[in-house]
C-alpha cells in the first residue's frame, strides 16, 4: 500500500480522534457535576423503599389522595410501590427530565463551543472535512450523555442492592434507564441541530432547555386531557414512558423511534454545519 497516500487518512482520523477527546475532557466535568448529585438522590429515594412500600405507609396514602391528572402528568399513576421496578418508575420522571436537561445542555455546548474555539476554522488547516469533525464530538456528547443514564442505573442497583431489595425484574430495571437514554440522546441531537442552526450560537443553551420543557410538556398534557392525547407524538418522553416499561416489563417497540430520530436529526446538523459560514 502507497504510504504517502494513507497519510491524509492517518492525519484525518487523528484529527478527529483529538477533537473527540478534547469534546470529553470539556464535558466529564459537567458530566460528574450534574450525575453525581443526582444519583445520590436516586439512591436515597430507593434506599427506603422498603418502608414507603409497607401497606398503610404515609407516602402510599399522599399518592392515593393526589388528583388523577396529577398522578398521570407525573408519571406516577401506578403505585405499586412493592414492586422494586413501579418503585423506580414512580420516582422517575424527575430524574429523568434533568437527564434531559443536561443532554440538552451538552448538545448545546457543542456549537457554543464550535463558535468560541474557532473548530470551523481549523479545518481549512487541517486534512479533515468538516462532517468528520462533527461526527467525532457527536460521538462524544453522545458518550456523556449515555454515560450519565449508565452512572445513574450502576448507583440505583447498589442502592438496591445495599438496602436488602431484590430487584426480581433485571430487564425491565435495565430498560427503564435504556428508555431514558433514548429519550436522552434524542433530546442532545435536536439540541445540537439547533446549536448549529441558530444565528447566534451563543443563544444556542437557552434554545435548548425551552424545546426540553416544551417536549416535556407536550407529554405531560397529552397524559391529563383526551383531547390533547395528540401531543405525546410529539414527545420523545412518551415513547419510553418509565410507568409503562414498568408495567410491560420492556421497551415499547415505538421507542425504536426515538433512535431512528436521534440519527436523522444527527444527519440533519451535519448537513446544517456542513453548509454553515464561519464565524467572523
Amino acid at each position: 500500500m502507497n504510504t504517502t497516500a494513507t497519510q491524509p487518512l492517518r492525519a484525518a482520523r487523528s484529527q478527529a480522534a483529538t477533537i473527540a477527546t478534547n469534546e470529553l475532557s470539556l464535558s466529564v466535568r459537567s458530566l460528574l457535576a450534574w450525575s453525581l448529585p443526582v444519583a445520590a438522590m436516586l439512591s436515597m429515594t430507593l434506599s427506603i423503599q422498603k418502608s414507603m412500600s409497607q401497606r398503610g405507609s404515609l407516602f402510599e396514602a399522599k399518592l392515593a389522595m393526589l388528583p388523577r391528572e396529577m398522578r398521570a402528568a407525573f408519571g406516577i399513576a401506578q403505585t405499586n410501590l412493592a414492586d422494586p421496578v413501579h418503585y423506580l418508575a414512580t420516582n422517575f420522571t424527575f430524574y429523568s427530565l434533568i437527564g434531559a436537561l443536561f443532554a440538552a445542555l451538552i448538545g448545546a455546548a457543542i456549537a457554543t463551543r464550535e463558535a468560541n474555539q474557532r473548530v470551523s476554522e481549523m479545518l481549512y488547516t487541517h486534512p479533515i472535512e468538516r462532517s468528520t469533525a462533527l461526527a467525532a464530538k457527536s460521538a462524544a456528547g453522545l458518550a456523556v450523555v449515555v454515560g450519565f443514564d449508565a452512572i445513574l442505573l450502576a448507583t440505583s442497583a447498589l442502592a438496591y442492592t445495599a438496602a436488602g431489595v431484590s430487584v426480581g425484574r433485571a430487564t425491565a430495571f435495565v430498560s427503564v434507564f435504556a428508555g431514558a437514554a433514548l429519550v436522552h440522546a434524542t433530546v442532545f441531537s435536536l439540541s445540537l441541530l439547533a446549536g448549529v442552526s441558530a444565528t447566534r450560537p451563543r443563544s444556542a443553551s437557552s434554545l435548548a432547555l425551552g424545546a426540553t420543557f416544551a417536549l416535556y410538556g407536550c407529554g405531560v398534557l397529552a397524559r391529563v386531557s383526551d383531547k390533547l392525547s395528540w401531543l405525546e407524538h410529539l414527545s420523545p418522553f412518551s415513547y419510553a414512558d418509565a410507568a409503562a416499561i414498568a408495567t410491560r416489563g420492556h421497551l415499547a417497540p415505538k421507542s425504536i423511534a426515538l433512535l431512528a430520530a436521534t440519527f436523522a436529526l444527527l444527519a440533519l446538523a451535519q448537513v446544517r454545519f456542513a453548509r454553515r459560514d464561519i464565524d467572523a
